[in-house]
């Protein structure tokens, strides 16, 4: 099934509304390299004045258009004018796509806002797709779609290619074109440009989607300052990486300074800046910290089509410094020196002098020939023992002939030949001119090439993380394609749902009518976690003394004979009053009470008599776990902290990490989008700085990570089916004895 923008790059007769036979204006330049440029159809001129352009008539209105329909439309009119005209091409002409280039619309104020929300219903009534306002227009070479006002003596178009790109920044794209094309100007780049400008209808989510069924684009590439509908372009791009796809964006905002800047420019909402981080990885996503690196490294190296299958890579060398900066880079992008193996060192050795050093990096010092490279080379192509090679070569050091070197290489590793290692090459050291020349072999044979072993390393990085992200997404898809349900399907009975609505919606029945939210009694909250098998402490709400005592004889009998359980057990006394909001600092918890019999009863009591002029419930009383073992020695736990929070851009978002006293003084936390995959839960606890806390960190026991995903998944999609639950904050949340508890809950509610 076609894409609805796909009418953009198919169109078969264009509009240019606008035009102006006034040079060096938007309306005169779209004119200029419209008329030059589209060879599929016809191109028509309107223009209020009449008059001919570049030898064609210029058309007063839309109506006076000759009968063929209009598939798209240009606009560079006075933003007060557009919306009329849109309309006007839809009826009369029965116009369905149209690229807004003119400003003056919700960037410059109210009046451009009331402008601007007409247009989008335009849009809307008669189901049209919109580019813009406020863009520089569309480009796709292939199509001899070359619909931007900047012309190209501003911004040297890049070659027919297969990589795609969506900005939020105009100015962002037609600097791209000009690198792109400085990189090398006889290489094939570039599939399509969306402008996305104010994003008044197509926004980033709309262009994700049509890259990822566009057969055009191998690699799509985004510039975003704030996204419009953050779930539908993740989840796209997911897809898009199972698919082998990459997808790599800029997202602006990282800083504070950032933000405020991100927001005068397109009045984006900066999202925080964590979670971005950690959303895009979720999502197989590579993000870049700028044009260099989503162009000339990652996309152009990824349009290679280099597939690393591991982390095992091999340098090799005629310069020592070099060879020990790549080496420290390759670690601190979590990639590994290869062994050089036994064949390819007997083969080196048996033709090198000694001097040579025949390991990682390989360095054939200043005395390496062209010659000595090809045999490194050929000798370390067949080495099982690395998954990549980067040649790392001072081009000025004498007997290297760098044209030889590259053709060669070239052959050897070109996109042509098959089953190839892949390479990644670093040239220092000669003239411009044979450093163009050398680029340009080694791209157009698919080889990546980069200016620095930083860049180098940076890259392979980065197309290493590619591989293990499509590998995910692919198992993924797989396992969800085996399973007719989700992960927890199980526990969501008609029966747990009703139960649950019943909960959320008496707390939310007592909110006043200024309140926002209110947070869920806690014996609620645990009665909550309990339906959908989330693990808690055994608790229970007393009204007395009494009934807690009734409570423990009940839960906590004799095991086998052996030592009474309760007289081994502690627990939690807290009060639970609508008007006690810190309980710890009114004194309303007290911890580790004595399971012996009377003790807890006679807390309860002591408790209900403190607050007795309060609004009081009663007083939840709660086993600590992990408690105490058959000898009555304490046993450890970690203690992590789960909680969702609902972030204005992305929705409702997990977090995970180390939790209790440490949450503030570490920071350790990680991200993932509402609802989680058993992988995503398992992916956020591998990112956590602190891995050794959860490995049996000086006898506190190893955290099962299996049932830490699964509390993770399960409460992920509690949120997403409740939108009534607005945040939900377990710290902490104790791991151990190959278990897990939620221990202390806080649930905030508040209306749909």
């Amino acid at each position: 099934m076609s894409h609805s923008l796909s009418g953009f790059f198919e169109a078969k007769n264009i509009a240019v509304m606008g035009a102006s036979q006034k040079e060096d204006t938007p309306g005169h330049s779209m004119a200029r390299q419209v008329g030059i440029t589209f060879k599929r159809g016809d191109v028509y001129f309107v223009n209020i004045r009449g008059g001919t352009l570049f030898g064609k008539s210029c058309y007063k209105t839309a109506s006076d258009l000759p009968p063929a329909k209009i598939d798209l439309a240009i606009f560079v009119l006075p933003a007060k004018l557009t919306p009329d005209a849109v309309e006007e091409l839809i009826v009369k002409k029965g116009c369905k796509h149209f690229v807004i280039c003119s400003g003056g619309f919700s960037e410059v104020g109210e009046e451009g806002e009331k402008i601007q929300a007409r247009l989008t219903q335009i849009g809307q009534k008669y189901g049209v797709r919109i580019i813009g306002p406020n863009c520089v227009g569309i480009y796709s070479p292939a199509d001899t779609i070359d619909c931007l006002f900047i012309e190209q003596d501003g911004a040297t178009r890049p070659l027919p290619g297969k990589i795609s790109f969506a900005t939020q920044s105009g100015g962002f794209g037609m600097c791209m074109f000009n690198e792109l094309y400085n990189l090398a100007p006889k290489n094939n780049w570039f599939g399509r440009l969306i402008s996305l400008g104010n994003s008044c209808d197509v926004c980033e989510a709309d262009a994700m989607e049509y890259f990822e069924q566009d057969e055009g684009t191998e690699v799509s590439t985004f510039y975003v300052e704030g996204f419009k509908d953050a779930h539908r372009f993740l989840h796209s791009a997911r897809r898009s990486v199972a698919k082998g796809k990459p997808v790599l964006v800029v997202k602006a905002g990282r800083t504070a300074e950032g933000q405020h800047a991100l927001k005068s420019h397109s009045a984006s909402l900066a999202a925080d800046d964590g979670v971005t981080e950690a959303l895009l990885e979720q999502h197989g996503i590579i993000r870049c910290d700028g044009w260099k690196d989503m162009f000339k490294l990652f996309a152009a190296s990824l349009a290679c089509k280099q597939v690393v299958k591991g982390k095992r890579i091999q340098i090799v060398t005629n310069g020592g410094g070099q060879g020990v900066q790549l080496a420290d880079w390759l670690s601190f992008y979590g990639l590994k020196r290869a062994i050089v193996g036994e064949v390819a060192a007997a083969k080196m050795s048996a033709k090198f002098p000694s001097f040579y050093i025949i390991e990682n990096p390989l360095d054939l010092t200043g005395s390496g020939s062209t010659d000595d490279f090809l045999l490194a080379l050929e000798a370390l192509k067949d080495d099982p023992s690395n998954d990549a090679i980067v040649l790392n070569l001072l081009m000025y050091v004498k007997g290297i002939e760098p044209e030889r070197l590259s053709v060669t290489v070239a052959k050897m590793f070109g996109k042509d030949v098959p089953n190839r290692k892949p390479l990644f090459a670093v040239l220092i050291g000669t003239s411009l001119d044979v450093k163009a020349r050398c680029t340009e072999i080694f791209l157009s044979n698919g080889i990546p090439i980069f200016d620095s072993e930083y860049e180098a390393i940076k890259c392979v990085g980065a197309v290493t993380r590619f591989q293990e992200y499509r590998t995910r997404e692919q198992e993924a898809l797989e396992e969800l394609e085996k399973s007719a349900k989700g992960p927890s399907e199980e526990v969501w009975s008609k029966q747990t749902i009703t139960k649950i609505e019943q909960s959320l919606a008496e707390t939310v029945a007592k909110l006043q009518e200024k309140e926002v939210e209110q947070t869920l009694p806690e014996h609620i909250a645990y009665t909550l976690l309990d339906a959908i098998g989330v693990p808690v402490p055994r608790f229970s709400l007393a009204k007395s003394g009494a009934e807690a005592e009734a409570f423990i004889s009940q839960k906590f009998a004799g095991k086998e004979g052996k030592v009474i359980e309760r007289d081994l057990a502690q627990f939690a006394v807290k009060i639970v009053s609508p008007d006690v909001l810190h309980k710890t600092e009114a004194g309303g918890v007290e911890i580790g009470v004595s399971g012996q019999v009377g003790v807890v009863g006679a807390a309860v009591d002591k408790m209900l008599a403190k607050f007795s002029k309060l609004r009081v419930e009663g007083c939840i009383v709660t086993e600590m776990v992990p408690g105490r073992d058959s000898d009555g020695r304490q046993t450890k736990g970690v203690e992590l902290i789960v909680g969702m929070n609902t972030d204005p851009t992305f929705g409702k978002v997990l977090l995970a990490g180390i939790g209790g006293v440490l949450v503030e003084a570490l920071k350790d936390v990680t991200f993932g989008l509402c609802p989680l995959r058993s992988a995503d839960a398992l992916q956020m606890l591998q990112r956590l700085r602190t891995q050794a806390l959860l490995d049996d960190y000086r006898g506190m026991g190893k955290v099962d990570r299996n049932k830490l995903s699964d509390l993770m998944v399960r409460i992920s999609e509690l949120a997403v089916r409740f939108p009534q639950i607005r945040s939900m904050d377990f710290n902490p949340v104790i791991a151990g004895q190959g278990k897990v508890w939620v221990v202390d809950a806080r649930v905030m509610v508040g209306r749909k």
